[in-house]
């Protein structure tokens, strides 16, 4: 799944794209941001929305997790879903590998990028556990499924916040449960584009 994504807009156009009232980050913006990385989200405050950083990577056992199933929210990360951010992503990355006669992903994988087809930034859903945050994941979409094919019996993609009304209903904390479930849905195949990234 996503382990490397980039932010091409100023932290300036974020606050204007998210109406954000606070901007705290201490971190350069535009950038490429990888795990255990510091890397801006987006939480809700008393004061409004914030723009702030935070390690991208949250502890499970003795792994790192830096994308959670939204099959798991009733489970492991239950304890956390109150704690919820959006990722800001312009482009995020993916590996795409070529197919044996199996079906089965063979070779070197490429990278490609996904983004927004109107080529606006895009809110990812995340989950925060202290100062460390975690991008949302759901089965994925046709277009995804195509290019990120690591796992094509199970393929996964980012859970996007497709219009502002999904960004506020994932950072309103007094949402319950069955409602953050319609959220945890793939986008719809016009919705994202995706190109080889070359080196």
């Amino acid at each position: 799944m996503c382990n490397q994504y980039r932010i091409l807009k100023t932290s300036e156009l974020l606050a204007e794209a998210f109406q954000i009232a606070r901007n705290l980050l201490h971190i350069p913006v535009p950038g490429e941001f990888f795990p255990a990385s510091r890397v801006p989200v987006i939480r809700q405050s008393p004061h409004g929305r914030e723009l702030t950083d935070a390690t991208w990577g949250m502890q499970l056992g003795n792994r790192r997790v830096t994308n959670s199933r939204d099959d798991k929210i009733d489970g492991v990360w239950r304890r956390v879903m109150k704690n919820r951010v959006v990722f800001p992503v312009d482009q995020a990355v993916e590996w795409h590998y070529e197919l044996d006669l199996l079906g089965q992903p063979a070779g070197k994988p490429r990278p490609w990028l996904i983004q927004r087809a109107d080529d606006q930034i895009a809110a990812v859903a995340g989950i925060a556990d202290g100062d460390r945050v975690s991008m949302m994941t759901c089965p994925a979409d046709g277009l995804y499924a195509q290019v990120h094919n690591k796992h094509p019996d199970d393929p996964r993609m980012l859970v996007y916040l497709t219009t502002p009304e999904h960004v506020a209903d994932w950072l309103d904390q007094s949402l319950p449960i069955q409602r953050l479930r319609q959220l945890l849905r793939p986008a719809a195949d016009p919705w994202l584009s995706a190109q080889p990234l070359s080196r």
